[in-house]
């Protein structure tokens, strides 16, 4: 048995594992802007999302993210075709942050790392919402 063997997982297995976890972070930057982070994870990778905000924030972040709940049980192959079915609908904001993280859980080379500390989200944000999909 080699010891330095490293296991792999399928494209099609991480393709295909359905939507587990959502995670938002509402961050007030020093410009009086919000910017929204989203985390997506299956449970075998991870998809991020970033959103930043000119307009007012959402006063409600469990209500403005009431709308991903559409995507529980669902792949991430067959989420993005519900954003594409159904995304018009959905404000700007939310399609942008949920497609940029689907891509990301999507991508095939290598995921794009979060732009803030991922370790200090939680003491970095204003509001925080998660919900498990599953």
């Amino acid at each position: 048995m080699n010891l330095n063997t490293v296991h792999t997982v399928s494209m099609t297995t991480q393709l295909s594992s359905p939507l587990r976890k959502i995670e938002i972070f509402q961050l007030h930057e020093p410009d009086h802007t919000t910017t929204l982070v989203l985390k997506l994870s299956n449970g075998i990778r991870i998809g991020w999302g970033e959103y930043r905000m000119q307009t007012s924030p959402p006063t409600d972040l469990v209500k403005w993210a009431a709308t991903y709940h559409h995507l529980a049980g669902m792949n991430a192959l067959q989420a993005i075709d519900y954003l594409v079915r159904f995304g018009e609908s959905w404000p700007p904001a939310k399609v942008h942050l949920m497609e940029s993280a689907l891509l990301d859980l999507c991508n095939t080379i290598e995921p794009t790392p979060c732009t803030y500390p991922i370790h200090d989200l939680t003491n970095m944000a204003i509001a925080y919402y998660i919900f498990i999909l599953e």
